[in-house]
């Protein structure tokens, strides 16, 4: 679905200082110090807007709703290395500073991504759209994109879940919950990835013996490197880890990183985060991928609940996102979550054109056109605009509106 480029987890173990997270993906610091973060950092400076969520587009990056003007912006990965823009790929968790922002464009400073987690396919139950990496379920929905082309000489996954087989080793973007992941995105791994990845909540937390378990994964961090426990686990607080690859799985698996996989933004910095509800309260306390929230002063939605699929817009207020509105994104808004291309395509073939390196099907749907039709396509050279869904398998995405922009 995307052109060839390096896969994230090929990035090593490069320094990532004064950052913080305010999802799976999120934001910086407000200043250098101790305790340390968790991801690929940005920072909203307490006057900025970050957006939390799903990369549902390109030409000008697009997450969430909010279309951002990426010419100027610097990209991250979670080690804090610098990446092309082109390494961004659609569903990823993504990251964004933004300025000048609207309900539906700004400019973004900074985008940062990175996987939730990388490790092993131990089982897969095709029928139930789930599999299971690092002893924790992986949930696929309507809308998880998967990678068909062979990137940094990787194979694909061309038919998306029915490619994947037990042993397989891949990368996954997505949304913590309480039994394991959401995923947005999968992609294949070179079977001899020396790091695996796990991102989730602390349980059975053992100071004296240095061990802690993310669902059934325990883990042991005695040998860890002090500079590297940048957050000391506690049971419920949700935490990233990097893992000593292994095959066949150990027992316990042994941590070369720990960090916080979450924290509040800066003080008065507006924020938009999509997630999954990761601790429940009421309908007005919550928390979002462990970020607190308090809706008490807006209308929430009915079908609040743990593990379901929010989206909370607001201010950050001593630690807490301060709602001003809540959207609930249940089952079928996921499965027919709308993807939006800006830009030139390249030759059709078949029924099939690609733009911005995504495979476009433009018969499947009966898209609408504007300002043209399915004939001026063929050795179109201008710009078109298009919207669609994601195709059956997740490698794809079919065309529901094509307009012809020049």
């Amino acid at each position: 679905m995307t052109p060839a480029s390096t896969p994230l987890q090929n990035t090593g173990l490069n320094r990532r200082d004064c950052i913080f997270a305010l999802t799976a993906v999120a934001a910086s610091l407000a200043g250098c110090g101790g305790g340390g973060g968790s991801f690929a950092g940005i920072s909203s400076g307490g006057t900025g807007f970050v957006s939390v969520g799903t990369v549902r587009g390109f030409g000008s990056v697009i997450v969430n709703t909010i279309r951002f003007d990426d010419s100027g912006a610097t990209f991250t990965d979670d080690d804090g290395s610098v990446r092309s823009r082109d390494d961004l790929r659609l569903g990823m968790v993504a990251a964004v500073d933004g300025a000048n922002v609207s309900t539906t464009t700004g400019t973004a400073r900074n985008v940062s991504f990175g996987a939730q987690m990388v490790g092993r396919v131990t089982s897969i139950d095709v029928s139930k759209r789930r599999f299971v990496v690092l002893e924790q379920r992986v949930e696929v929905t309507g809308s998880t994109i998967f990678e068909a082309d062979t990137v940094g000489g990787v194979t694909g996954l061309p038919l998306g879940l029915t490619s994947l087989v037990v042993g397989d080793v891949v990368e996954i973007h997505g949304f913590s919950k309480s039994e394991g992941l959401t995923a947005t995105r999968v992609q294949r791994q070179s079977p001899g990835t020396p790091i695996f990845r796990v991102q989730g909540e602390v349980g059975n937390h053992n100071a004296a013996s240095r061990t802690f378990r993310i669902g059934a994964l325990s883990i042991e961090y005695s040998s860890t490197p002090t500079a590297d426990i940048r957050f000391t686990p506690v049971n419920g607080a949700q935490v990233r880890v990097r893992l000593v690859a292994a095959n066949p799985a150990p027992t316990v698996w042994s941590a070369t990183r720990i960090a916080r996989a979450e924290s509040s933004g800066a003080e008065g910095s507006k924020s938009e985060i999509e997630g999954n509800i990761t601790a429940f309260t009421s309908a007005s306390t919550f928390s979002v991928n462990g970020i607190a929230v308090d809706a008490s002063a807006v209308a929430t939605p009915p079908g609040l609940a743990l593990g379901v699929r929010v989206e909370v817009k607001g201010s950050f207020l001593g630690g807490v996102l301060v709602a001003t509105e809540v959207e609930l994104e249940d089952g079928a808004r996921v499965d027919s979550l709308e993807f939006e291309f800006e830009g030139p395509i390249g030759p059709v073939v078949g029924n099939t054109f690609v733009i911005r390196g995504v495979t476009v099907n433009f018969v499947a749907l009966s898209p609408t056109y504007i300002n043209g039709n399915a004939a001026k396509l063929i050795g179109y050279t201008g710009v078109l605009d298009v919207k669609g869904t994601a195709g059956p398998s997740g490698t794809d995405i079919n065309a529901t509106r094509i307009e012809f922009k020049s």
